[in-house]
């Protein structure tokens, strides 16, 4: 198994998190924006417990991709590691990463980069801003993510074949065998060579938008489109077995005789190359929200907030 992996920078985990957490400054009293809540409070005002992960958190832990840090969190349980992403197992997922928070589920976990979804899996590029004024501000981010990788299996079964397809024993098995009619068999593709293929998946993501304060109202508006993208390519040593069998009960095929040029030419003449299984799925969302605290009450601010 070879894998290769490209990635044109650095992710920045600060800015990659999961639902559940959220970036926040040291500031006491400062109030924030948590992922997940359009209303900007302090972290002990907050319903419901936030973790934070710092750089100084992710410099002890040595970890390298986000991948690696959010398996090492007690509240992510079953997610697909890096090691997932590039096995062949059964159940593994080839070429993705993903995070089960809370036993939720990776379908079911919402990542989110600063309060927006994304093209799951991707590594973050840039972020570029553009202050209009004081209180309003330009932003664009751009995401690319791919990742190659190229897999080798021994040689394909034939599958169990009929008797009135396999054909029968060469004289000399018959001399001792005895068996002079057709018979069952089942035998490895050694001719076709061994099945080779490779996964490749692609992710991007465009977010241009618009941040600031208009007439004590905090807005935050931005248009996402993002774009997930996997193919899985026979490269070697797939056959077409309806064209294997029809050239065994022809004749153009003996199974019975050592690898011949013959024999690889046809293993040759069947193969199935190319794009076996490719996925792709686009998301294109609108968003704006608006927050405004209306009155001060014993409690903390009455606090409105509407979006899309």
């Amino acid at each position: 198994m070879q894998a290769r992996r490209f990635a044109l920078s650095t992710l920045t985990l600060a800015a990659l998190l999961a639902s559940g957490f959220a970036a926040a400054q040291d500031a006491a009293g400062t109030r924030v924006e948590i992922t997940g809540s359009s209303i900007k409070r302090i972290d002990g005002e907050s319903a419901l417990p936030v973790q934070t992960i710092r750089r100084e958190d992710i410099n002890k832990l040595g970890v390298t991709t986000a991948a690696e840090l959010l398996q090492k969190t007690t509240s992510n349980v079953g997610g697909l590691t890096d090691g997932a992403s590039i096995t062949d197992q059964s159940g593994a997922q080839r070429g993705f990463n993903g995070v089960n928070l809370r036993g939720l589920g990776v379908s079911s976990t919402l990542v989110l980069l600063n309060g927006r979804r994304l093209a799951n899996f991707a590594n973050l590029i840039s972020r570029a801003t553009f202050q209009l004024s004081e209180n309003h501000q330009l932003f664009a981010e751009a995401l690319f993510s791919k990742t190659e990788t190229d897999y080798a299996a021994s040689p394909a079964t034939s599958g169990n074949i009929a008797a009135s397809v396999g054909g029968t024993l060469p004289l000399s098995l018959q001399a001792v065998t005895g068996i002079t009619t057709p018979v069952a068999l089942r035998f490895r593709l050694s001719d076709a060579g061994n099945r080779t293929s490779r996964v490749e998946s692609e992710a991007t993501r465009l977010l241009p938008g618009a941040t600031g304060n208009l007439a004590g109202w905090d807005y935050d508006a931005a248009l996402n489109r993002s774009v997930n993208k996997a193919t899985d390519e026979n490269l070697s040593g797939w056959v077409s077995n309806s064209r294997m069998r029809a050239g065994l009960a022809s004749g153009a095929y003996n199974s019975f005789v050592p690898q011949t040029a013959a024999g690889k030419a046809f293993m040759e003449s069947i193969q199935l190359s190319g794009a076996a299984r490719v996925a792709e799925g686009t998301t294109t969302i609108p968003d704006g929200k608006v927050s405004k605290a209306l009155a001060r009450l014993d409690g903390g601010d009455m606090v409105l907030a509407v979006g899309l």
